[in-house]
């Protein structure tokens, strides 16, 4: 028996060992819906196993009690449960203990105490009308009806949320209403005139600690007044050729005034600076209006008016043109923080507390409109980000403000992209552009801080805000949306000229880091040159002569780069300035040969005229007439000695084509042939013979008219016309030659034709005495010019 009271107790220490307790219940909450329930709420811990809960609750001020259970249908941990009517008394003090249970044990809370009226909520109101009140300026009233399910004898406190239609933010008023009227009304002063304005409600007992939800929106709007006032601005161009100044001026509502106010026009006048006498008035319904003024300082005035009067007048100096302005900005910055891109400058006025900023989108044409906004007893600027387009470029400047002077600018250039930060390029005074250049915050990050190396930016204030919002932003930009347009000029031999267009600034996505030009042969390396972003021409040397390239520029941003169009070209194969060598050693080189004949022809004329133009023989004036018997002979020896190899070559006949003139030698062959015949009878008659034919003249290849020349014919002998031609064959020729003359009978040979053209273009014609009666008289004498 007592081992086995020993073994239980065993069993009963290790079942308490391993046995697990639920969490305690803590964080309980109550809460009294007015008329609706009562409801406790707690947060256990996670349990282990399946646990369920008991609320114990003691009421009417602790005289009775009841408990709430959770469902234990389902499993899961339930932590809240609910007392429902006619259990629940007001006024009343309640306690409450949450007990929490499993298969192992309970577990119970602390017990809590609560007042009704402290823990009471009720419906939120319901507002029905928000309107503004007849003649009475800048107030709305608003009416509700009082909760239905809420203590008639309980004093209300309340809280009345409104803004204006256009703004996020929401300002409030509390107040108490301890009338237990059904409609309740409040009177909302010091409003914007003529403003629609968002209203809602909420309410409580007033002592309790719980408040209503939110009544739904209600909007009303406020009375129109007369215009709240204008803000001035201009813009100043430069003066034309006649020396009139255009001065565009801008206005706009002033800072603060109604978003729904209305002008039904706007009244300017302006005149020169101490000439009132010279005011001039315009009217005009537009916010913008140009004018044309001397060289001298004017005034201009404008108000805005409409049906319940005028705004205070806006007044702005423009000065003279050549009036000297005042610089007082050292430095600015741009930096996006958050969803607002802030404009911070330092100033070495302290006395100017009067800033004008002025920003438009930097586009190719001019910007059709301005945006301006005055800023007052600060130093920086801010404006959200939504009011910018992303990726556009935009120019910013801040013209400084003391009393009715204006000067000198300090401009920066922002881009401002959606989800990615932004860009930035500083322009100093007098909108001078100077690039930026970017230092690395890390190496890791890849955002950088555009600091001026001229200038000491902002101060440390200002650096520290920068590089604040630059660890939470991104400074990238996005590649250009399109490359440049490039084309090549004055292509030469190993050189060429690539220019480029720059990308429009709409396209641009960022500003232009420098180009780079990709250039390459056919079936060659592909070569790169890079140059500044200001650079829009380069010229590319060391090619090769007589080769295609094909050649694109690429625009990069900090964030990457975008190819232009792809040209091609082809270097050239000779130069112009080869060809103007070449052809100036050519031309040298004739211009030194005439010179050098004409120096020659100076010198000597002679030969220079015989070396152009040499003699052409004259027939008639031939020596060959004066050459006689042995005479004759030795010169024929002589010329035949001269050739002696082709002596022998020269005595054997040969085939040939008869030449035009076959003619006329064969008539001087005849003549000769008489000659040998009757050398002796031809002789004595000679000078009858031309006497008496000295006017007749063979025309035809016989006879010509010709002045007459006639040239005695020396006495040959028979051997000396055949010295040349075998024996064998000289008098059969001579023979066949005398019958063909016979044949052709002296009528024949004086007869008229049509000029021979070898004769006539001969330098001295032939010239034939006809033979009359030639077959009576064979011996009368036959003479011939042998040209």
């Amino acid at each position: 028996m007592m081992w086995a009271k020993v073994l239980w107790m065993l069993l009963l220490l290790c079942k308490l060992s391993l046995a697990v307790l639920p969490a305690k219940p803590e964080n309980i909450s109550c809460i009294f819906y007015y008329e609706e329930n009562f409801t406790c709420t707690w947060s256990p811990e996670k349990e282990a196993s399946y646990t369920w809960y008991k609320v114990k609750r003691t009421y009417s001020y602790g005289y009775k009690s009841d408990i709430c259970s959770t469902d234990n249908s389902t499993r899961g941990n339930h932590a809240s449960c609910s007392f429902l009517p006619p259990t629940i008394t007001n006024p009343d003090n309640y306690t409450i203990q949450v007990e929490a249970q499993n298969a192992d044990g309970i577990m119970k809370s602390d017990i809590t105490y609560w007042n009704l009226d402290a823990i009471m909520k009720i419906e939120p109101p319901e507002i029905f009308s928000v309107k503004s009140v007849l003649g009475i300026k800048r107030m709305l009233q608003i009416k509700w009806i009082r909760p239905v399910l809420a203590p008639h004898s309980s004093t209300l406190k309340y809280t009345l949320r409104f803004r204006t239609i256009n703004s996020a933010y929401w300002m409030e008023v509390n107040f108490t209403k301890e009338d237990i009227d059904r409609d309740e009304t409040y009177n909302l002063t010091e409003l914007q005139a003529f403003t629609e304005y968002v209203m809602t409600l909420r309410c409580a007992p007033a002592e309790s600690m719980f408040w209503s939800g939110w009544s739904q929106e209600k909007v009303g709007t406020t009375e129109e007044e007369a215009p709240y006032g204008l803000d001035l601005w201009r813009v100043l161009k430069p003066a034309m050729v006649d020396g009139r100044r255009p001065v565009q001026l801008m206005w706009k509502k002033a800072t603060g005034a109604p978003v729904l106010e209305k002008a039904l026009g706007y009244n300017i006048w302006y005149f020169p600076e101490n000439n009132t006498n010279l005011t001039e008035t315009v009217n005009t319904t537009n916010q913008t209006h140009e004018l044309y003024l001397g060289g001298k300082t004017y005034w201009v005035y404008v108000v805005s008016y409409n049906s319940l009067g005028e705004s205070p007048v806006a007044t702005l100096r423009i000065p003279a043109l050549n009036e000297k302005t005042f610089q007082c900005i050292e430095a600015m910055q741009a930096c996006l923080t958050q969803d607002q891109l802030v404009v911070e400058w330092q100033s070495s006025a302290p006395e100017v507390d009067t800033w004008m900023v002025e920003w438009f989108p930097d586009v190719d044409s001019e910007p059709s409109s301005f945006s301006w906004e005055s800023v007052s007893q600060a130093r920086n600027w801010t404006i959200q980000k939504d009011e910018l387009k992303p990726l556009w470029c935009y120019n910013i400047s801040v013209y400084p403000v003391l009393r009715d002077r204006v000067g000198q600018p300090y401009s920066t250039q922002a881009y401002v992209q959606e989800g990615n930060g932004y860009c930035q390029k500083t322009v100093f005074p007098n909108k001078v552009i100077h690039r930026v250049p970017t230092l690395p915050l890390s190496s890791t990050s890849g955002t950088g801080f555009a600091l001026s190396t001229s200038h000491n930016l902002c101060g440390e204030r200002i650096y520290s805000a920068v590089i604040q919002c630059l660890l939470v932003f991104s400074l990238s930009c996005k590649v250009p949306s399109a490359g440049p347009v490039t084309q090549a000029d004055s292509i030469g031999v190993k050189t060429v000229t690539i220019t480029w267009k720059e990308i429009p600034k709409s396209k641009r996505n960022g500003f232009i880091k420098n180009y780079t030009i990709f250039y390459q042969a056919e079936d060659g390396k592909e070569f790169s040159k890079t140059v500044n972003s200001n650079i829009l021409q380069y010229r590319l040397e060391s090619l090769t002569r007589r080769t295609s390239y094909s050649l694109q520029v690429m625009a990069s941003t900090n964030a990457g780069g975008t190819n232009g169009t792809k040209i091609n070209f082809k270097t050239l194969s000779i130069s112009v300035l080869e060809i103007f060598f070449i052809t100036s050693l050519v031309g040298g080189g004739f211009l030194i040969l005439i010179m050098l004949t004409v120096a020659y022809g100076l010198k000597k004329p002679n030969k220079l005229k015989h070396l152009c133009w040499p003699d052409v023989p004259n027939p008639a004036e031939s020596s060959i007439a004066t050459w006689r018997g042995d005479d004759f002979k030795d010169k024929l020896n002589l010329k035949e000695s001269d050739d002696p190899v082709n002596m022998e070559e020269d005595q054997v006949l040969k085939p040939y084509s008869a030449p035009t003139d076959f003619i006329d030698k064969l008539v001087v062959n005849f003549e000769n042939f008489l000659e040998e015949v009757s050398t002796e009878e031809l002789g004595k008659s000679q000078e009858n013979i031309l006497k008496e034919e000295k006017n007749k003249h063979v025309t035809s290849p016989y006879c010509l008219h010709h002045p007459p020349i006639s040239t005695e014919i020396p006495q040959r002998k028979p051997q000396q016309l055949c010295s040349r031609i075998p024996e064998g064959t000289c008098s059969e020729t001579k023979e066949q030659l005398f019958s063909s003359v016979q044949s052709l009978g002296p009528d024949h040979l004086c007869e008229e034709g049509e000029p021979n053209p070898y004769l006539k273009n001969s330098v001295t014609t032939r010239e034939f005495v006809c033979l009359k009666n030639f077959k009576t008289k064979p011996k009368e004498k036959f003479s011939v010019a042998v040209a």
